[in-house]
């Protein structure tokens, strides 16, 4: 299982809107901040993310789109809810609109129109943005894992579950291998 470090995170997070697009870039930042799935991400709709024009402070992931049927919501963090405002603005204006229809998907293939982006699409951008910063294997599920083990150094085994919508515990526990980093850090401690 592959996760991102702290310097590749960095490299990712140093691009702006304007060298991947504000689409692309609130997308990346999505999926590491909430751990959402590809086809989560895709099938995300306005209403799931904004209360008018204000996101949330939870995402909520459908259970029409949540892998098992199963709703959940997870939090959005300040940091990401500021780049939403964002992405808000920009969207309201290429509709020509103050506000956006609800149930319009939240990304979507062209600015200005309301086809969703698909899970290949979305897994295609990804691997561009990875391969313009030095990482050309970088799929979407690499930021779930990343986010996951991040969450898990700081919060218990259930609360990840949890956010992560997975309905065996057996699921989580992938997460609570240490790394060698881990290791040496905790030997060393003593």
């Amino acid at each position: 299982m592959r996760v991102l470090s702290q310097d590749e995170i960095g490299k990712i997070l140093a691009l702006t809107a304007e060298d991947i697009s504000l689409r692309n870039w609130v997308m990346i930042r999505v999926l590491l901040y909430t751990g959402v799935r590809v086809s989560e991400l895709a099938g995300l709709n306005f209403e799931d993310i904004y209360y008018q024009s204000e996101p949330k402070k939870f995402l909520v992931v459908r259970s029409e789109i949540a892998k098992g049927g199963k709703s959940r919501e997870i939090p959005i963090s300040e940091k990401l809810r500021s780049v939403l405002r964002d992405f808000y603005r920009d969207r309201a204006i290429a509709l020509g609109t103050v506000g956006i229809d609800a149930a319009l998907p939240l990304f979507t293939q062209h600015k200005g129109t309301v086809n969703r982006l698909t899970s290949r699409q979305i897994q295609r951008i990804v691997r561009l943005v990875g391969a313009s910063v030095g990482l050309p294997n970088l799929h979407p599920h690499i930021f779930r894992h990343t986010f996951a083990t991040s969450l898990m150094k700081i919060t218990d085994i259930r609360t990840v579950q949890s956010v992560l919508g997975h309905a065996s515990l057996t699921s989580t526990q992938v997460y609570t291998h240490p790394s060698s980093e881990d290791m040496s850090l905790a030997v060393n401690s003593l």
